[in-house]
């Protein structure tokens, strides 16, 4: 199995870094070449669409493609959110989505085989209040309509929705803030990226008759995209105080 990532900042060193681990535990074919960052260009569709191009020859080969498309920019309210900084995550979040998924698609249609993995998040389903809510609705819409499109094929469409991750994702929505980034997670006990790369490797590796359509996964104190157990009865206040000094 050829497993291709499209990662942007949301933990793609440490997602990575697991996969082609427990690849090479599991002897899956491991060509470096189909593991990719656009993180250069990412947000610009002439940029990415460069990058598409020239990966074109290696992105035919993937039979399985993680669309790990996720940022966030800011904890604004949406009628305070900069249009750049809302053009860079819909830009990220959805179109990047879209490109990817119509640069593999055409040869996975020629096999009538492979999967499509798409990263959205519990957000998704529930808002909490902030601007990539919005896009991880659109990626629910968009990955339930693949699905239906591809119906008359063999080709797996999933959609991953992971809770609270500790990763490079905080570090990037707070602009580079580490003491914000770092706070984030101190109040619960999150989920690390290799728990959700775990379970891409698993749905992946289903009989091919067998598609695990959703799947979600939390850490122990979560329930949804608005609660959470809180450990530390200051945590709230603290964040606000630390995302202040920005």
């Amino acid at each position: 199995m050829n497993i291709s990532i499209y990662l942007y900042e949301e933990s793609k060193n440490s997602f990575r870094m697991f996969l082609e681990s427990h690849i090479n535990l599991k002897n899956i074919v491991n060509d470096p070449y189909l593991f990719m960052s656009l993180e250069n260009g990412c947000n610009q569709k002439l940029g990415l669409n460069v990058e598409i191009g020239f990966l074109k020859n290696v992105l035919q080969l993937a039979e399985t493609c993680c669309l790990n498309a996720g940022t966030a920019l800011g904890f604004d309210p949406l009628e305070e959110n900069s249009q750049k900084d809302i053009q860079a995550t819909i830009e990220t979040n959805v179109y990047g989505l879209i490109y990817m998924t119509q640069a593999v698609l055409p040869k996975m249609k020629e096999r009538d085989s492979g999967d499509i993995i798409n990263m959205g998040s519990i957000s998704g389903k529930r808002s909490h209040g902030f601007g990539n809510a919005g896009s991880k609705f659109a990626i629910e819409g968009i990955t339930e309509s693949l699905r239906k499109e591809l119906l008359s094929t063999k080709i797996r469409v999933v959609l991953v929705r992971p809770g609270a991750v500790k990763s490079e994702f905080t570090l990037v929505r707070s602009y580079g803030n580490a003491e914000f980034s770092n706070a984030y997670y101190s109040g619960f006990e999150p989920l690390i990226p290799q728990d959700v790369a775990e379970c891409v490797v698993f749905v992946a590796a289903r009989p091919t008759n067998v598609v695990v359509s959703e799947i979600e996964i939390l850490p122990n104190a979560q329930a949804d995209a608005q609660s959470l157990r809180i450990e530390n009865s200051d945590y709230m206040k603290t964040l606000a105080e630390i995302y202040k000094k920005k």
